[in-house]
This record gives C-alpha cells, sequence and structure tokens, in this order.
C-alpha cells in the first residue's frame, strides 16, 4: 500500500436506502462494513509500520491518535510484527476478507509457540489464513484452528503447549484509585483453571443453591460474576464450611466467614461427561465432550478425573438418555435442580437461540409451557435462554415451539421463523474440546413439546423399551469400556442401562 486512496478503501461499499431496506439489504451493509473496517485495520498498521521507521515513540504516537491506551498502541505495533513475518495476512487484510482481531489472535498464538512449531504454522499461514477467510471465521475460531495446527506439528499430544502454558500462569493485583476497588486477574494454564472453575462452580452451588445475599446484582452476567467472588473469598478462608443457610446472611463483610454445624467442607471439581450417541464415527464411538472449553492432554484428563466428579451424561438426537438426578420434577417446584442443569447443558453449551452466543452458565431455564399457566419443571419443558431472549419470550412476543427430538422453532412477532435442528455434540471423539450445536434442521412430523409434552423418560434413567434407545445398549456398552479406559475407572462404575 504506497497511497493512501479512501475511494480505495470504500470499494465495494453498497448504496442503501436504510428506510426502506430490508433485512437482506442491512445484513449486506454489515458485511461492506466488515470489509471497510478490515481495511482500515490494514492501513493503520501500514502506518504503524512506516512510523515505527522514524519515530521512537511509535507505540504512543499510535495510541495518541487513537485516543486510547499504550497498549492499543502496542497491539498495533504487535501486529505489524505478525505482518511482516506472514505477509499474506497483510493481504488478507487489504482485502477485507480478516480483521485486525484476526491478526491479533495470530500474533497471540505465534508468541506462544516455539521456534520450530512457530515455523511450521508461517510455513501453513496461507492455507489457513484462506480457510478462516472462506468459512468467515471469528477470531476465536481462527486461533482454534491455529492451536490444532500447532498441536499436530508439535506431535506431542499437547503436553509442550502444556508447559509453556504453565510457564505463562499469572496473578495481577491493582487497587483501582477512582472507585478503590481491590482487582484481580489470572491467567492460568487449562489444567489447573479447570481445576479452579469447578471448585468456584461447586462452591456457588453450595452457598447459594435456595438464597442468594442482599448485595446480589439484578442483572444475570453481573449477578454470576458476584456470586463467584463471594465464592472465592469462602475458599480463600480456611475456617469456611458451606451449607444450606449460608446465604442467610445478609451481613456482606460476616458472609464468608458463615459455618453451617453439621455440614462438609468441599473442594472437588465436577466433570459433566456428554455422550452423543446420534453420530456414531468409523471407530465405533460416540462423540464425547469432556465439559471442557479449552484443550488438555489426555493424560492431564485421566489426573482430572481422579480428582473430580465425574457425571456421564448420555444423549441421542436431542433425548438425554442417562444422567442422574430426577430429571422430571412436575409441579412439586418451579426452579430447575442442578440434574436438570447439568442435563440441559449437556444438550445447550450456549443459549438456545440459533447463533445467540451466551454461555450456558449466563443462562436461565425457561418453562416453554410457563409455570404460571400450569406448566411443569420437567426436562422436557425447559430451555436454557439468555436473559434477552428469556425477556422475548415473556414480553416481547417470541412463540417457541420445541419437537420431541429438541428441533427448536422460534415465531417472531411479525411471522419471521428461526429454527435449528436437534442439539448434537459436534466435537471429534478423539478430542477434548467445547463441542458446539449442529444447526441441522430435522423434520416436523411430531407434536411440538408445549402442546404435548413428552413424558418418554420419567426420570428412571430407563431407556430400553423407548423407540429411540433401540440399538443403543449395545453402544452404551462401548461408551463405558472407553470411559473406565479413559479415567482408569475412577468414579465411573455404572452408567442407566446396567
Amino acid at each position: 500500500m504506497n497511497t493512501v486512496d479512501p475511494v480505495e478503501l470504500m470499494k465495494g461499499f453498497r448504496r442503501v436506502d436504510l428506510c426502506d431496506a430490508n433485512a437482506e439489504s442491512l445484513r449486506g451493509v454489515l458485511d461492506d462494513i466488515r470489509c471497510v473496517r478490515a481495511r482500515f485495520d490494514g492501513l493503520e498498521t501500514e502506518v504503524a509500520r512506516l512510523l515505527r521507521r522514524c519515530s521512537a515513540t511509535a507505540e504512543r504516537d499510535v495510541a495518541k491518535a487513537a485516543q486510547r491506551s499504550n497498549r492499543h498502541g502496542g497491539k498495533i505495533l504487535a501486529r505489524v510484527n505478525a505482518i511482516e513475518n506472514t505477509p499474506s495476512l497483510g493481504e488478507a487484510l487489504e482485502h477485507g476478507e480478516l480483521g485486525g482481531e484476526h491478526v491479533d489472535a495470530y500474533a497471540k498464538v505465534l508468541g506462544s509457540l516455539n521456534e520450530t512449531v512457530k515455523a511450521g504454522i508461517v510455513n501453513e499461514a496461507l492455507a489457513l489464513i484462506k480457510a478462516a477467510a472462506t468459512s468467515g471465521s471469528t477470531p476465536e475460531e481462527f486461533a482454534s484452528s491455529l492451536n490444532a495446527a500447532a498441536e499436530r506439528l508439535a506431535g506431542d499430544g499437547g503436553m509442550d503447549r502444556l508447559e509453556r502454558q504453565r510457564r505463562a500462569t499469572r496473578l495481577r493485583t491493582w487497587t483501582d484509585r477512582a472507585t478503590g476497588m481491590w482487582h484481580l486477574s489470572g491467567a492460568f494454564d487449562p489444567e489447573s483453571g479447570v481445576a479452579l472453575h469447578g471448585r468456584l462452580e461447586a462452591a456457588m452451588a453450595a452457598m447459594f443453591a435456595t438464597k442468594t445475599p442482599s448485595t446480589t446484582p439484578s442483572g444475570p452476567g453481573e449477578k454470576q460474576d458476584h456470586l463467584r467472588a463471594l465464592a472465592l473469598l469462602a475458599l480463600t478462608n480456611t475456617q469456611t464450611t458451606f451449607g444450606p443457610n449460608i446465604a442467610d446472611s445478609d451481613e456482606w463483610g460476616t458472609f464468608t466467614s458463615v459455618l453451617t454445624p453439621g455440614t462438609k467442607r468441599f473442594g472437588r471439581p465436577e466433570i459433566n461427561v456428554t455422550i452423543d450417541t446420534t453420530n456414531i464415527g468409523p471407530d465405533g464411538h460416540p462423540t464425547i465432550d469432556w465439559g471442557i472449553p479449552v484443550t488438555i492432554p489426555w493424560d492431564r484428563i485421566k489426573q482430572l478425573c481422579r480428582r473430580a466428579h465425574v457425571r456421564p451424561i448420555i444423549i441421542h438426537n436431542g433425548h438425554v438418555i442417562d444422567a442422574d438426578g430426577e430429571l422430571h420434577l412436575g409441579r412439586t417446584t418451579r426452579l430447575a435442580n442442578r440434574a436438570q442443569r447439568r442435563a440441559l447443558q449437556a444438550l445447550y453449551p450456549t443459549c438456545a437461540v440459533p447463533d445467540c452466543t451466551v454461555t450456558f452458565t449466563h443462562t436461565k431455564p425457561h418453562h416453554l409451557h410457563w409455570w404460571r399457566h400450569g406448566g411443569p419443571t420437567n426436562l422436557a419443558n425447559l430451555l436454557p435462554l439468555c436473559s434477552q431472549h428469556h425477556h422475548n419470550a415473556h414480553d416481547n412476543g417470541w412463540l417457541f415451539t420445541l419437537q420431541p427430538n429438541r428441533q427448536l422453532t422460534i415465531t417472531l412477532p411479525n411471522g419471521q421463523t428461526m429454527t435449528t435442528g436437534p442439539p448434537h455434540q459436534n466435537a471429534a471423539a478423539s478430542r477434548v474440546a467445547l463441542a458446539g450445536r449442529n444447526a441441522a434442521t430435522a423434520g416436523r412430523d411430531n407434536p411440538p413439546l408445549t402442546s404435548r409434552l413428552d413424558e418418554s423418560f420419567d426420570g428412571s434413567r430407563r431407556f430400553r423399551d423407548h423407540p429411540v434407545g433401540v440399538g443403543i445398549d449395545g453402544v452404551a456398552d462401548t461408551v463405558t469400556d472407553m470411559l473406565i479406559d479413559q479415567t482408569d475407572g475412577h468414579a465411573l462404575q455404572r452408567l442407566g442401562h446396567r
């Protein structure tokens, strides 16, 4: 890029009358904005590269011009380094195929690799970049593909990367002078992070199962963050035990030192293993999702399982075939129990609305047949929705219809519909990753669950006589043997069919 031509940067941007535009044309404008933004990201990076040649304070200059912090200036110069190492990145920016955040992801991944693997990634960069541009990958998805390629090139099952992540573990504290709040920020290797996350979630479940303190914010995201902070305080207080009445203290300062007589201290994390038998792989094994949104070598997974409560959940074509706990509570309670939440999370890693990326932990189980209208708290009547989509269901006229196989149809007030097929686990059986949802649509021959609640599974976890269970017994035996082998037989002595 030798000259700055604003017309060239805006090339292809369509002219649309926004007042009369339909959804398709507006989506086209958003795509144009993405392309133009990517070109300007490329221009900013090129200017920063040239500025670095003639200014000793290029980082500060970039930050000041953008009215941002020096951290922003450092990020732009990191893009310069990445593009100098891999020129095809710059070409992708110039053509609007990838954005600046994709370059940030590339730089971050490369910075964590040893020289041998880094050279291999640079050699394969063009193919990886083209694949990301063609598939419309997000920066996070691009980073995942880079990490997968790095693991393949390393050829050690991810152990080298894990060791580097351990060395990069950090914890930083500081005080915000404006608010007076003490801050804590950390980065942990995935194995340690999974264990810490599991203990925090277990502490939250034990402390706030029936009641939350008066200090709790109303927003679902802020609420979870607040309760997680209190759980961390409790975990670091060696005198704390956890019981059902710990939230009875409304005094924030004494909250984490409440003792409930007769209760046990806990600390073992919980690992929910989802086994999807819908699509059996060529090796005869179903898809297995260990509920861990990071990549961890298998040997470390085994060690984690020895220290954790392992809870298997078998699903098939949108049905929960086997799971611990009572899944059908009827009209006994409005709130879903932990077993139902585990089962829902096995089906939906995110909000059930198509393309919504709000994670399951920030959703609430929505009664399709509303509770106030006599709907039961049964698994078949529950759907995880984020706060926005929950609000749309109750206040904005969104109609959710769920088929017995959990094919979901959402009808908007203007008659437009969104449909997604039965939830499936899409991760390969040999990988440890957070599985996404299968967006393929299914048939509509069966009545929806909102008008005929599916009571085929009565919570007893027996499924031999149900049509969906035909042929599953052999698969489940294989699953059991495989999991016992993978976990050295620990914590998984039985599945519901045995």
